[in-house]
């Protein structure tokens, strides 16, 4: 895709969720395969009683990595998985821990050791500090909101299988602490809990079997739901089911 047509899809996204004014701005980066800035704001300014349904920031991506590695429907799923953060207002906490970051760039020699220190120690008992775990919370809300946003979790699955080149015991994301890098997940772990959350969201736990899937189903980059079948190409054949999730509820259109 080229940056013009990733901008459409970004604004059809946030079309889906029924945001009124649109202002993310779809970019070209070097520096990252995609990343996102920005908020989603709804509601009503008290002084003036003006009610705002606006989303501004910016979607940056890499197209020609993009390009080179993902299909067009993998492309989809980034695209929309950036918009969640977005929409969901995931900048927040991240700009805390960018603050954070840089206060403690501005620190003498002992301050960063205690502040290591104390990371490694959190990290041995098997506690993840605060962030790490907000980290964690927002990629996966923002993967099951971006499935909800294309409906297809096939392609959303081969795309995080790519980004590992296949090795799903690769760390999907990490943090840091005493120079070395600690793992908040792994992208398995990461897969499975998309897993777990679309089988709750789609009503299929009284039958878990067909709707976890085994390592091996999952490079392969196979749907949650044995009974899955592609949709049709055409948007307009008849009795195609469309799934997406409105910020109150999951709806189901025929």
């Amino acid at each position: 895709m080229q940056i013009q047509e990733m901008q459409i899809e970004v604004n059809q996204f946030l079309e889906s969720l029924n945001v009124d004014m649109r202002v993310v701005i779809v970019t070209n980066c070097r520096d990252d395969i995609a990343k996102a800035i920005g908020l989603y704001i709804n509601g009503t300014i008290p002084v003036v009683d003006l009610k705002v349904n606006v989303s501004f920031g910016n979607v940056s991506v890499n197209k020609d990595y993009l390009n080179r590695t993902l299909t067009y429907d993998e492309q989809r799923f980034m695209l929309a998985h950036e918009t969640s953060h977005i929409y969901l207002n995931h900048v927040v906490p991240r700009a805390i821990d960018g603050f954070i970051d840089e206060l403690l760039k501005n620190c003498n020699r002992d301050v960063h050791a205690f502040i290591n220190g104390a990371k490694a120690f959190l990290y041995l008992l098997n506690i993840p500090p605060p962030l790490s775990v907000i980290a964690r919370e927002q990629e996966i809300a923002a993967d099951v909101r971006a499935i909800s946003l294309t409906g297809n979790e096939n392609a959303a699955i081969s795309c995080l299988t790519k980004l590992v080149n296949g090795k799903l015991d690769n760390y999907s994301h990490t943090w840091e602490a005493l120079g070395v890098k600690m793992p908040v997940m792994t992208m398995k772990e990461r897969v499975q809990e998309i897993q777990r959350r679309l089988c709750s969201l789609n009503q299929c736990v009284s039958k878990p079997s067909s709707c976890l899937k085994s390592s091996d189903e999952i490079s392969q980059g196979k749907p949650s739901d044995a009974n899955f079948t592609e949709p049709p190409k055409n948007n307009t054949a008849k009795n195609q089911t469309i799934t997406r999730l409105t910020p109150r509820r999951l709806i189901t259109r025929r």
